[in-house]
């Protein structure tokens, strides 16, 4: 009887065996239907047999019943714990369900048995990943990586969440291996470049993406990261050319028709630029970049109404990380402030700030009390202008205010819906708070100009607005002035025709001392840059030299400024020329100087 019992459970073995070998081989073939009919039988005869109960739940997975998938993982697992696959393909179930918890407890189950299978460890990381656990997400990563140091997964992904932590050195080492794999495809050189970039590597960057896109030309990311490379050292032209290439490879990208707008833009083609802005958010109403560009076209164009309205947007974009989001107090709506205690908050450059600060009268005169966080190297000058009071940390006041108002938002908050709203006087006086005597400059009778040709360096906008200082070198022919560099950038050199003038950064710590030094100047030259803004808001006369795409704020095609009634522009009549600008300057100052 015991023979015939073991010769019975011989020929069922060999019957799972035959039937598990067909269902794998219909499996290949991809005929589920096949290998679900197989399994069907086997358990009718082998209802105890954990294989056929394994066979049936990879059937039902593949047939997206992953509840029975589920029952039938379960089950072989009851009938043998041992073979580490059906941990596996529970996990890998539970982990299509977003079921974490439970997928990480299946896997770490397979690894107590295979602790070196790279391939299972990846799927735990990946459960980390989902459940937010970024920490223990690279730790698993690691892992992987002291068994196999080339996996490219593990690279690739390590490299990824480094970058989002700010370690880009360690995130480009972990790229770069990922890179030489052959299973390096267009994302990966994107990646690499895009780390590259935040480095500050633009050929490196730029070799990645054109390596990407030597494996596939019309890889979207690519082509918008060469675009916004270009467009940012000033070639328009083939920023345009990649941003193009990007739509023409995936049409309803919103951030490559992004792109796109925004070298139209620097190429003052705005109508152009609104036509893509506005399609990006037809296919995505939320997408901010899109629609804060489309606010700065609005600006320019005089429809601040529409212009400040978009630009409240940013609040929803990650790139604008100095909007104040950790105040004890909500953010001001436009409502009565009588009696009430703001906050005005400072979210971008010193010029900004201080074409800003006229607000704070306005607000003053609405019945608030106004507490204001600006920028250090501000605080001197501004704390000695109106009843603003001049906070030191947003710790000081933020306890004590009812609301507040980013310093940008005011416009749309006040509803300045036209630059006809903006009156254009003086509102800051040179505060005299200067321990260097201003008339230490001035000592002849000679009309004094102070010049300035570049912001700061670090400035993404700054290669468009900056100038060569040699170009100033005609000024110095001019008869009756004398120069003084205003430049205060320490990166930059200055020319050899100024070494014997009078130079502000000997006598200007901050802005405090700035204006107390160009209240007596005859007139102020100088880019688009926060000197421009300081002089035209204490009412010195002032030439401000724009690019041919200027800035929002001076509007287009005129020479006066609604902010400043002080201040005379000079355009640009083509990208990046100078030259016509500096003539035209030439030629204004010696006619100047003939009439005084």
């Amino acid at each position: 009887m015991e023979k015939e019992t073991a010769s019975i459970k011989e020929q069922i073995k060999v019957v799972v065996q035959e039937g598990v070998k067909a269902a794998s081989a219909a499996l290949e073939r991809n005929d589920i239907n096949t290998a679900t009919k197989i399994y069907k039988e086997l358990i009718k005869t082998a209802p105890n047999e954990s294989e056929v109960h394994n066979g049936l739940g990879v059937v039902s997975a593949a047939m997206g019943d992953l509840s029975g998938a589920i029952s039938f993982f379960k089950a072989a697992i009851e009938l043998n714990s041992q073979p580490s696959i059906y941990h596996k393909n529970l996990g890998s179930v539970y982990f299509s369900q977003r079921k974490f918890r439970r997928a990480i407890k299946e896997f770490e189950e397979v690894l107590r048995d295979e602790p070196n299978d790279a391939g299972i460890r990846y799927q735990l990381a990946a459960c980390y990943r989902g459940r937010g656990d970024n920490a223990e997400f690279e730790r698993q990563l690691e892992k992987i990586l002291e068994m196999s140091p080339d996996h490219f997964e593990a690279n690739n992904d390590l490299g990824i969440s480094l970058v989002t932590r700010g370690q880009i050195e360690a995130a480009i080492k972990h790229l770069e291996t990922a890179c030489e794999s052959p299973k390096a495809a267009p994302p990966t050189y994107a990646n690499l470049g895009s780390a590259y970039s935040l480095m500050g590597r633009t050929k490196d960057a730029i070799s990645a993406f054109q390596k990407g896109l030597n494996i596939d030309s019309s890889n979207a990311n690519c082509h918008i990261n060469l675009a916004i490379i270009s467009r940012n050292s000033g070639n328009l032209d083939n920023a345009l050319y990649h941003a193009e290439e990007a739509i023409s490879s995936s049409p309803e990208d919103t951030g490559a028709h992004n792109v796109r707008g925004t070298v139209l833009k620097e190429m003052a083609r705005d109508t152009d630029a609104l036509e893509s802005f506005q399609y990006a958010l037809s296919k995505n109403a939320g997408f901010a970049p899109a629609q804060i560009n489309r606010g700065f076209i609005h600006l320019r164009a005089g429809k601040w109404r529409d212009g400040f309205k978009d630009l409240e947007a940013r609040w929803r974009d990650p790139s604008y990380a100095n909007l104040p989001k950790d105040l004890n107090c909500p953010m001001w709506d436009g409502s009565d402030l009588s009696g009430k205690h703001i906050i005005l908050y400072h979210e971008q450059g010193f010029g900004d700030t201080i074409q800003y600060f006229r607000f704070s009268n306005k607000i003053i005169e609405m019945g608030g009390e106004v507490s204001m966080l600006v920028q250090p190297e501000l605080n001197r000058l501004l704390v000695s202008q109106n009843r603003t009071k001049i906070a030191k940390s947003k710790d000081e006041i933020s306890k004590k205010a009812d609301c507040f108002a980013p310093l940008l938002s005011l416009p749309f908050l006040l509803g300045i819906n036209s630059p006809k709203q903006i009156s254009g006087k003086p509102y800051i006086k040179a505060p005299n708070l200067s321990k260097n005597d201003p008339s230490s400059i001035k000592k002849e009778k000679l009309f004094y100009v102070g010049v300035n040709w570049t912001g700061a360096s670090g400035h993404k906008e700054d290669h468009k607005r900056s100038l060569d200082p040699y170009l100033l070198s005609g000024l110095e022919k001019v008869d009756g002035i004398q120069i003084v560099d205003c430049n205060f950038d320490k990166s930059s050199i200055s020319p050899e025709f100024l070494n014997d003038v009078p130079k502000l950064r000997k006598f200007s710590s901050d802005f405090a001392d700035t204006a107390d030094f160009i209240k007596i100047f005859d007139l102020v030259i100088t880019v688009d840059t926060a000197l421009g803004h300081l002089a035209g808001s204490m009412g010195v006369n002032c030439w401000v030299l724009l690019p041919y795409a200027s800035d929002w704020r001076w509007l287009t095609q005129r020479d006066d400024s609604p902010w400043y009634r002080s201040v005379r522009l000079f355009r640009q009549k083509e990208i990046g020329e100078w030259s016509d600008v500096i003539s035209s300057v030439e030629a204004e100052l010696t006619s100047l100087l003939e009439k005084t």
